[in-house]
């Protein structure tokens, strides 16, 4: 990656202090890193399918582009399934987007596909 700038931060914080969050109750967890790499292309990594297909998975499992979807949008939902290539386990997995703020911004859900609405940040 290209060392553009070096101050890109994807936050997920959905904690007790979040009063932007409609279940600012609700525990939660954030992750926060620096990439060499320019925002525009931290966010893409994050929301564009193609990309995601390629890094949304450990090292030894692959992501389908065909099993990854996006409606980047409040209340959108994304899903992708990770796959063992040797035995064909796949191991899908959704949420839905809270809150978006390219490209500062990023909350989600993290969860199985059809509970979407019960996972949590």
């Amino acid at each position: 990656m290209n060392a553009e700038n070096t101050d890109n931060t994807i936050n997920t914080d959905r904690t007790a202090t979040d009063s932007n969050s409609a279940q600012a109750e609700e525990p939660g967890f954030t992750i926060v890193r620096e990439f060499a790499a320019p925002r525009a292309r931290v966010w893409e990594a994050w929301t564009n399918p193609d990309v995601m297909a390629r890094w949304f998975h450990p090292e030894t499992l692959v992501t389908p582009r065909e099993s990854v979807s996006v409606d980047l949008r409040v209340g959108g939902e994304y899903t992708y399934t990770m796959r063992i290539p040797d035995t064909g386990q796949e191991f899908p997995t959704a949420g839905k987007y809270l809150r978006i703020d390219e490209p500062d911004r990023l909350d989600f859900t993290w969860g199985s596909p059809g509970e979407v609405d019960e996972a949590r940040a």
